[in-house]
């Protein structure tokens, strides 16, 4: 493949030895891995998720959506369990909106922990922040919490992962 080609690849899944866990098991060596071309992706994988009851033939032939079944193992364990997630429930249906005071209030716990996080990182800067707040209890599948939601205000950008360019 030229080089030209490979600038066009937009999706590459990795199995090792069979294993979706390859970044955990081979952590130290993933610096050396050497990505050689198989199977070429002839369509955008399906964006959108529906059960396979409403699924159309016209929905698979055009990739408009998959079903739960034919997810990738790792995918549909993250589907799984997140299905009937709502970040608004019945106990706090405000949930989201008391993130949202909180981050623009000066005296806000989120205000106050993105200021904090701002100086983490060489030089202040306020927009080079985000929030992190766990779901749960660890799991011990993972190297934190099993669910994490990240809140980004608005302009907000990550100084240390590349997230696509992606603001909030």
């Amino acid at each position: 493949m030229d080089h030209q080609s490979m600038k066009d690849v937009y999706y590459l899944h990795i199995k090792l030895n069979g294993t979706d866990q390859m970044l955990k098991d081979h952590a130290a060596s993933r610096e050396n891995f050497r990505i050689f071309v198989g199977k070429e992706v002839v369509y955008d994988p399906a964006l959108v998720i529906v059960p396979e009851n409403t699924l159309t033939l016209i929905d698979r032939i055009s990739h408009r959506a998959i079903e739960p079944s034919h997810l990738e193992v790792p995918c549909r364990k993250l589907y799984r369990s997140i299905l009937n997630f709502e970040l608004n429930e019945s106990d706090f249906p405000d949930f989201s909106r008391a993130i949202d005071r909180s981050v623009r209030s000066p005296d806000g716990w989120c205000h106050k922990k993105l200021i904090e996080k701002a100086n983490r990182f060489g030089r202040p800067n306020f927009h080079a922040t985000y929030l992190r707040i766990t779901i749960g209890h660890r799991d011990g599948s993972a190297p934190g919490h099993a669910f994490v939601v990240e809140a980004w205000p608005p302009g907000h950008y990550s100084p240390v992962h590349s997230h696509s360019n992606a603001y909030g």
